[in-house]
């Protein structure tokens, strides 16, 4: 069998450096992940708390505290205090904010079927199959250990 692990990774490694939040007019790749998860989040509870979306965005709490910020004075998001619990702090996007979301969301769904249209069906079967497979046997030997 030819030895593919040199190539995988470099072929991941490539596929991190695309610049796909290039296409997104007036926002940062960080940006989009907050909105992303404040949508997410609030398709649950309309009220987000800041504690949620870190959890969502998997990056420190200083880091999403500065994120929120910055979208706040762009006019993005509205934090809140919750007046049951002083503790907690509520996000939400404005009217700005869910355009400029929707729209980054509209330009991923563009590139996406550009994409996938080129590829063609059956080579999306195969690269999602192989990829989905590559998952499911990576965490299998994850969980094995003995390294």
């Amino acid at each position: 069998m030819k030895n593919y692990k040199k190539e995988f990774y470099e072929t991941m490694l490539e596929f991190r450096r695309m610049k796909i939040s290039s296409v997104f007019p007036d926002i940062t790749p960080l940006e989009h992940r907050a909105l992303k998860s404040i949508d997410v989040c609030s398709e649950f509870d309309e009220n987000v708390k800041i504690s949620q979306v870190v959890a969502k965005m998997e990056i420190p709490a200083p880091g999403v505290s500065r994120i929120i910020r910055h979208m706040e004075e762009k006019g993005l998001v509205v934090r809140t205090v919750d007046p049951k619990d002083r503790r907690n702090t509520f996000v939400s996007m404005t009217g700005e904010g869910r355009k400029v979301f929707e729209r980054c969301e509209g330009i991923l769904e563009e590139l996406a079927n550009r994409v996938f249209l080129r590829l063609g069906e059956e080579r999306c079967e195969i690269v999602l199959s192989g990829l989905r497979d590559f998952i499911k046997y990576t965490n299998e030997e994850i969980k094995k250990g003995n390294f």
